[in-house]
């Protein structure tokens, strides 16, 4: 498994490609939910547990800015996953022989 800091660069790279254009005091969260939705969708195709990690990077690096009164809201702590998010492969138990 990757490092947690490997991880949170992942996801910053991907919040970087759908949101680097965005300054960080006009995020709501609708371009929040917009963005997570282009990830599950082509060519990215991200998992639910995927845009999870992604939701919680930028929850993080929003809360850290929301305490130093840099922003007035955290708007990736409402933002939902899209319901068109996959939940990975599918898992089938064995059956007794």
């Amino acid at each position: 498994a990757p490092s947690p800091m490997a991880a949170h660069r992942w996801a910053a790279d991907h919040l970087t490609t759908e949101l680097g254009s965005v300054k960080v005091v006009d995020l709501d969260v609708r371009a929040v939910e917009a963005a997570l939705a282009r990830l599950a969708g082509k060519p990215h195709k991200l998992s639910k547990a995927s845009l999870v990690k992604v939701r919680s990077t930028l929850r993080q690096a929003l809360a850290w800015a929301e305490r130093r009164r840099m922003i007035g809201h955290n708007a990736a702590a409402n933002a939902e996953l899209p319901t068109k998010a996959t939940e990975g492969r599918t898992l089938h138990a064995l059956s007794p022989a």
